[in-house]
């Protein structure tokens, strides 16, 4: 089956195959028959961006509620081309790998397409990692020859800019929300990682505690300055962690019976999802202060629905979630919209 072919389809199965269950609506995106297909991010207005892979070559594809899927295809015809994440106003971004040897950063929007993102001066390639709603981009720039990496910001029409980081060996700036506060870690002289903020250009200022016991790892800012995230202390444990601005990282719950969890996404209104074991494998839970944590599967019954091993690798600010599994036995990614959001925009508001 064809790209133009595969992707009517799956229009098609949208409106056909939207189900109701529990406090959720699951809504079919894609459709492949012996490849691999993953949802990267879903932005705060439900555009979700993922990548399919196909014959060793990966190509990335585009999702909007009015629009249905679009596949942008492989940036000048590269081997590899991602998009990761975007924000409402359909602007993705990722990297593509250049003439096989290194990644360089771009972005991608249906009127304009694919475009190359500028390193900072001084530097040959770059990564971005996430871009708000106000178009600003955070990643890291590189250096070719000497691995060096350092925290970047590319704002619209404004040159990019190094992030200030006391003279550090390397950083990365990897999430900011619509208030332009960015998180992201960065290595000291001495090899002490730390985790830092910054607001705009100025910073870095100490996340919590300026350098935590283990590995700490930042997943997802909203606007209210919270961050998700885990702190891995020996061995293999893992403890879901939750920042504020300036306080100490805040250690949330895990399913029982689970021997380690991490806080990947806040969904709004107190609501955060997680990862944690279960069954042998990793599962999605969800938790609200308050409430105990429960895996996801004990919400929505997605056995019922003939899903298998489905997992959820995106959510936004808004509750929504988006996953892969198999439908039916068939590579499928899908979209989980809050029942009460679904009643909201039938009614038109």
């Amino acid at each position: 089956m064809n790209r133009r072919t595969s992707a009517f389809f799956a229009v098609i199965l949208v409106t056909a195959s939207a189900q109701a269950y529990g406090p959720y609506t699951i809504k079919v995106i894609t459709v492949g028959y012996g490849i691999s297909d993953a949802a990267e991010d879903i932005s705060d207005s439900g555009i979700v961006v993922g990548n399919r892979e196909w014959g060793g070559l990966k190509v990335p594809y585009f999702y909007t509620v009015e629009g249905g899927v679009e596949w942008p295809g492989p940036c000048d015809g590269n081997e590899a081309t991602h998009l990761w994440d975007v924000n409402s106003s359909k602007l993705a971004v990722g990297f593509t790998w250049r003439l096989g040897q290194w990644s360089q950063g771009i972005t991608w929007t249906p009127r304009q397409g694919y475009r190359y993102l500028e390193p900072a001066v001084g530097f040959d390639g770059c990564v971005p990692c996430q871009v708000n709603d106000k178009g600003w981009i955070v990643g890291y720039s590189y250096s070719k020859f000497t691995g060096q990496e350092q925290a970047t910001l590319w704002r619209p029409t404004v040159p990019p800019v190094v992030l200030p980081t006391n003279n550090s060996i390397d950083s990365r700036a990897l999430a900011v929300n619509n208030l332009g506060e960015i998180y992201g870690n960065y290595t000291t002289q001495s090899g002490h990682p730390y985790l830092a903020r910054w607001t705009g250009t100025s910073g870095p200022y100490p996340l919590g505690p300026s350098k935590l016991p283990g590995q700490a790892v930042l997943y997802d800012i909203d606007d209210t300055g919270t961050i998700a995230g885990y702190v891995r202390g020996g061995g293999s444990i893992y403890e879901p962690a939750l920042w504020k601005r300036g306080e100490k990282p805040w250690f949330g719950p895990r399913p029982a019976a689970s021997s380690y969890g991490i806080f990947i996404g806040l969904l709004g209104d107190g609501l955060v999802y997680g990862m944690a074991d279960g069954n042998g494998y990793a599962n999605a839970y969800l938790w609200r202060p308050g409430s105990e944590a429960e895996f996801l599967t004990n919400v929505v019954d997605f056995a019922g629905l003939a899903w298998i091993a489905p997992r959820i690798s995106a959510s936004n600010h808004r509750g929504m979630m988006a996953g892969y599994g198999h439908l039916l036995g068939i590579p499928t990614t899908f979209v989980l919209i809050p029942k009460e959001r679904t009643a909201r925009s039938v009614r038109g508001t």
